[in-house]
């Protein structure tokens, strides 16, 4: 589901106006690993890559969002994010996000919804890819205990 499922387009437009355009040129890092974030991130043109240390975990396009653990948790970010191609994102701070959500609950609560929905099932694709891991390796996914 996107982020804006559920939304009127009035609910869309004060999420937009909240928001502030910022162009990244490809290879650049829109979020590092560990950052303390105060924005969500919606790539608007152009494409992002998720990564941990050497690894690409995903490929996100127009639409897909990130910094939305920071969001909910407060947590720095679990991931790298660099754009792939030169790209457009729009960024919300958190602040300002949560200031339009005391203004109206009913955003928030489908905000919040979409959200859930959405890292529901990247646990979900996680889950999934270590089951795939663990049937197509010889080696443990846990050290064998020492004896």
């Amino acid at each position: 589901a996107s982020l804006f499922s559920g939304l009127s387009m009035k609910q869309i437009a004060k999420l937009l106006q909240i928001g502030v355009e910022h162009p990244h040129a490809k290879g650049s890092v829109l979020i590092r690993e560990q950052e303390k974030l105060d924005r969500l991130v919606i790539v608007m043109v152009g494409s992002v890559s998720i990564q941990l240390e050497d690894t690409t975990l995903a490929q996100l396009g127009p639409g897909s969002h990130v910094g939305e653990i920071g969001f909910l948790t407060g947590n720095p970010t679990t991931a790298t994010v660099v754009a792939t191609s030169n790209c457009m994102a729009l960024h919300i701070p958190y602040e300002s996000l949560n200031n339009l959500i005391k203004k109206e609950p009913r955003l928030g609560q489908v905000l919040t919804h979409n959200i859930s929905e959405h890292l529901a099932m990247r646990l979900t694709e996680t889950n999934q890819r270590l089951v795939e891991f663990d049937v197509n390796t010889t080696a443990p996914l846990t050290p064998e205990p020492l004896v």
